[in-house]
């Protein structure tokens, strides 16, 4: 069944997508922009309407001012002309508190006008209300009848008066368009404040779309791809696209799958091969058996043939041996059941024993010894570190089929003893020199026996001795591998 986060090639492509961080980073200051600059429009338009209003404001008060002036100038004219006709002081008296009426409300106007032209027109007409005033109260001494008085001082009256009805209805109608204007900017701050209203729900909805698409549908084929795994369906790999936090945990997953994929096919392999090689001395074992036991009952076996014998069973139960420890070396050291016993060693002598155990081995394979004259002396498990040794001439001996010699060398190298097994046999790939070490690796399993552990084991025994192996080798010309272990520090 096909799987619904199954890769396919357009699936595997990996795209340029924004971090989490940067979709969250972008969502969060685009809606504070949208937010600050919906402040910033609905700001300047209450400021611009303030400023409005505060303009109708004084252009009314300069109205009423001028207005109140005109009032009081037709008082202060009514009383002079009471004055005159009856003398009485009362109208004296009501005629210089028009006059004083008359100053204030031109400073009024004076002080609520907006820019020097409409202070340039109070002061006219407070100019032209002082000349007729002065006009008038000069009429009242050569003694001319009252009528004769107010005839005279008409004109200037009049010219006040036309002057001041001429800048009320100008101001007037400037009153209007601003009142006007006030409106239109109360206008536009209710739509703005809705079209914010409106504008930021969706502006939300966006991003939140936006995030489902980036974000919340890559973690759910990520989420559904581990499902799917953990159900059982090894085949499922994660998808790759998305912010590089979700992509890199998708290739993570899938790199992890395929490594168990792999190791899951090493171990069917390791597990072939062990019952192939275990199968095989068996095999031998139970033939070489039930071949002796039947010469043996007709007595056609010298002594010396059944001791032949006797050493190819000898050598086939080795050979099971080895396998089996290596198995049970290698559940030990991945479990933290291994136990070493460190004492001081030189590891000249483990060479030394290497080339004894090896000597007569092969006749096509001769060992030779090249150490210092002088100790090396590490902390290591004696045994354990033999084992490695001899592991590594095994080897030597057993990829070198066209014979050749096995070269062990002990030196300083610096802080560390150095133990260089060296061959002149297949040499190793560059390509495989980096997996020769991991468990169940067999480059040559049709020309060499065993189940791929050795060097896995060697490994893992040299590292838990605080030490290293490494490998230099080129094919057609050998293979080296070093083995390095801390000195043993000299007492103080």
């Amino acid at each position: 069944m096909d799987s619904p986060t199954a890769q396919g090639p357009e699936a595997t492509r990996i795209r340029r997508h924004a971090s989490v961080r940067s979709i969250f980073l972008a969502a969060t200051f685009g809606l504070a922009g949208i937010g600050l600059a919906a402040a910033i429009a609905v700001a300047i338009l209450a400021s611009e309407t303030g400023r409005a209003s505060r303009q109708v404001g004084r252009e009314l008060e300069t109205v009423r001012a001028v207005a109140s002036a005109q009032r009081e100038v037709l008082i202060y004219s009514r009383e002079s002309l009471l004055l005159a006709e009856t003398g009485d002081p009362s109208h004296a008296r009501s005629r210089d508190a028009a006059r004083a009426e008359v100053a204030a409300a031109i400073e009024s106007a004076k002080a609520n006008t907006n820019g020097h032209g409409d202070q340039a027109r109070v002061g006219e007409i407070d100019a032209l209300i002082g000349r007729y005033i002065a006009e008038r109260d000069r009429l009242l001494g050569p003694g001319l009848p009252p009528g004769k008085q107010l005839t005279l001082a008409a004109p200037y009256l009049d010219e006040a008066m036309v002057a001041a009805d001429r800048y009320i209805e100008d101001s007037e109608r400037a009153a209007t368009l601003t009142e006007e204007r006030v409106r239109r900017l109360g206008t536009a701050a209710t739509s703005a404040a809705l079209a914010v209203v409106v504008a930021l729900p969706l502006a939300l909805l966006g991003m939140l779309r936006w995030v489902r698409r980036r974000v919340y549908l890559p973690f759910l084929r990520l989420h559904e791809a581990l499902n799917a795994y953990s159900a059982g369906e090894k085949g499922v790999r994660a998808s790759e696209v998305g912010p590089p936090e979700l992509a890199d945990m998708g290739r993570t997953f899938n790199q992890l799958a395929d490594s168990l994929e792999r190791q899951r096919q090493t171990r069917f392999e390791f597990l072939l091969a062990v019952a192939h090689d275990l199968r095989n001395p068996l095999t031998a074992l139970k033939a070489t058996v039930a071949l002796t036991d039947a010469r043996m009952r007709k007595g056609e076996l010298t002594r010396e043939q059944i001791e032949q014998q006797q050493r190819r069973l000898a050598l086939q139960v080795d050979r099971l041996n080895r396998m089996v420890g290596d198995l049970l070396d290698m559940t030990r050291v991945e479990a933290g059941r291994f136990d070493l016993s460190i004492a001081a060693c030189d590891v000249r002598s483990l060479a030394v024993e290497a080339k004894d155990l090896f000597e007569g081995s092969s006749a096509f394979h001769p060992i030779r010894l090249v150490l210092t004259d002088e100790a090396v002396m590490v902390k290591c498990d004696r045994q354990r570190l033999g084992q490695v040794l001899d592991n590594l001439v095994s080897n030597a001996i057993k990829y070198s089929p066209q014979g050749g010699e096995v070269e062990v060398r002990v030196h300083r190298a610096g802080a560390y003893a150095c133990i260089a097994v060296r061959d002149h046999g297949m040499g190793i790939a560059p390509e495989n020199q980096g997996t020769i070490f991991e468990p169940f690796q067999r480059l040559r399993p049709d020309q060499a026996p065993g189940v791929g552990l050795g060097l896995s084991v060697s490994k893992l025994l040299v590292e838990a001795q605080g030490g290293r192996i490494e490998v230099q080798s080129e094919v057609g010309v050998g293979s080296t591998f070093r083995v390095y272990l801390p000195l043993e520090q000299a007492p103080a």
